[in-house]
């Protein structure tokens, strides 16, 4: 279910990044109190002034910025079967300080991390993929290789590989 809502929510994202930051993010506001501390005293800080407030209690995962480095894609090898198919996710790697988020908070970090998804296949004879959602499917026996490029919203991009086995 993870995977198949994050292809959606990728897709989504897709579409949204061709749509001016203005008319985009209309729908959600956040509202963020700065204190000056230089200004004020650490005596007169009010527990009201000390907290950032916000308009909106789904932001579960403020200011977490996604690297190249915490990015995998899932499956990196499947074997399947002429006709079958299936579709590559994105995944945090076991390593990444993300590794434990439930899915919509993931969904939402890889929404504010993630500019554009890009599918290739190295052979699209034995296995076809579609550029934008990640379907893969066997066409016929051989190996192929899918190329998944990420490009993030801090300028980092990187390419991550599956490799598929297909077999009559």
């Amino acid at each position: 279910m993870k995977k198949k809502l994050l292809t959606l929510l990728l897709s989504a994202a897709v579409c949204v990044s061709a749509i001016p930051g203005s008319v985009a993010n209309a729908a959600k506001t956040t509202t963020t109190t700065i204190i000056d501390n230089e200004e004020k005293g650490d005596d007169d800080i009010d527990d009201d002034d000390a907290a950032a407030s916000t308009d909106d209690d789904d932001d579960d995962v403020p200011g977490m910025e996604l690297t190249k480095y915490d990015l995998s894609v899932y499956p990196a090898k499947k074997t399947i079967r002429i006709g079958q198919s299936f579709t590559i996710d994105i995944t945090a790697t076991d390593e990444s300080e993300f590794a434990d988020l439930d899915d919509e908070e993931w969904d939402e970090l890889c929404e504010n991390n993630i500019d554009s998804i890009s599918f290739r296949s190295t052979k699209t004879s034995i296995a076809s993929v579609n550029k934008t959602t990640g379907r893969v499917k066997g066409k016929k026996k051989g190996n192929a290789v899918i190329k998944t490029t990420i490009h993030l919203a801090n300028g980092e991009s990187v390419t991550l590989k599956s490799k598929i086995y297909v077999k009559r």
